[in-house]
């Protein structure tokens, strides 16, 4: 039997001290609406997708504007001043860590969701759903006009190429 546990306990042990894993602290930089830098390393916010900065949206009059640039300015303004916490890590397909990540007891892809900033994607949790549908109907952030979802956009500029 304990050739079977001791195998098993090993494997366990390394995930426990999996750096992929390992929660991570501290002061963040924004490099975009869903991604921040903490100590040097780059964490994209789990479940949620913002606009690129080069890419832009339009009001509900039709005027263009800077959405992408928007969406990291509203993370900047969020995150000011606070250290952040990031949990529940992953690699995505990026390489990126892919992590949940609050900012006191604030669940900053909630807020970035709820305020229009983000979108949430298919694997979210079920919240971000939510307050992607109030944000909607509320006409916050991108949700004030027209735009074209992120990954989409990506898509037609890698077309372009």
């Amino acid at each position: 039997m304990w050739k079977f546990v001791l195998p098993i306990l090993a494997l366990v042990g390394l995930l426990a001290v999996n750096p992929a894993h390992a929660d991570i602290m501290g002061k963040p930089d924004v490099a975009d609406g869903n991604t921040i830098i903490i100590a040097g390393e780059a964490v994209r916010l789990y479940g949620i997708d913002a606009p690129e900065l080069a890419q832009t949206c339009s009001d509900a009059k039709g005027k263009v504007w800077a959405c992408g640039k928007e969406s990291m300015y509203a993370l900047l303004r969020f995150l000011e001043n606070h250290w952040v916490t990031c949990k529940e890590g992953r690699r995505d397909r990026s390489g990126f860590r892919s992590m949940v990540c609050f900012a006191g007891p604030y669940d900053i892809g909630a807020k970035m969701v709820h305020d229009g900033w983000a979108l949430a994607l298919d694997q979210a949790r079920a919240d971000y759903l939510l307050q992607q549908h109030n944000a909607m109907t509320a006409k916050r952030g991108v949700w004030r006009g027209g735009f074209m979802k992120p990954w989409e956009w990506r898509r037609a500029v890698r077309r372009q190429r």
